[in-house]
């Protein structure tokens, strides 16, 4: 079982500059070889700090606030040792290009997530490494029990066999251990 970093960055302007009807930009990088995109995919003799940004996978527009666009990035936590300036200088960088236009202007402002960094996560998301199978997940979502008595119960997305990785894995697996909970107290009144 692996763990991984999604992160957000949030880009917040005076005003927005992009058509109203928006959906999501998608930025897909040229790459010279099919050798040269396993390479970057693997981050071999990639620069990091030169071609972070090329892990945004999606920008799009937020609902609820008219005036930002939300980048989402995934697998590289490079960003997170960057200030907020260099941040919005490649993020204004990418949307030049993918949108085609110099007119462009910087964020006035971004709030971004920093999973990888954050000393009480050191991530954001549980995925099947290579060689990992569902007695993995059936393992780790064990109670810790002793002398018969559960001691300790697990929940959270990396304890769901098929809906690993997502907010909803995570909430089915709290409502599994609830009623696991409730069934052994039950049991001992």
């Amino acid at each position: 079982m692996g763990f991984g970093t999604v992160n957000k960055i949030i880009l917040i302007y005076d005003k927005p500059f992009w058509n109203k009807n928006l959906e999501d930009i998608y930025p897909i990088w040229p790459t010279e070889s099919t050798e040269k995109m396993y390479e970057s995919l693997k981050h071999d003799n990639f620069d990091l700090e030169s071609r972070w940004s090329e892990d945004i996978c999606t920008i799009c527009p937020t609902f609820n606030q008219k005036n930002a666009l939300i980048a989402w990035i995934a697998g590289n936590h490079y960003h997170e040792r960057l200030t907020n300036e260099q941040v919005k200088v490649e993020c204004t960088k990418i949307l030049k290009k993918f949108l085609g236009r110099d007119d462009i202007p910087q964020p006035v402002d971004i709030k971004r997530s920093n999973w990888n960094s954050n000393k009480f996560f050191k991530g954001s998301y549980s995925y099947y490494a290579y060689g990992t199978s569902s007695n993995d997940i059936q393992r780790i979502a064990e109670p810790i029990k002793i002398k018969n008595k559960t001691l300790i119960h697990f929940a959270g997305e990396a304890t769901h066999e098929s809906f690993y990785s997502t907010v909803h894995g995570a909430y089915l697996t709290g409502i599994r251990e609830a009623n696991r909970i409730i069934s052994e107290t039950n049991k001992s009144s």
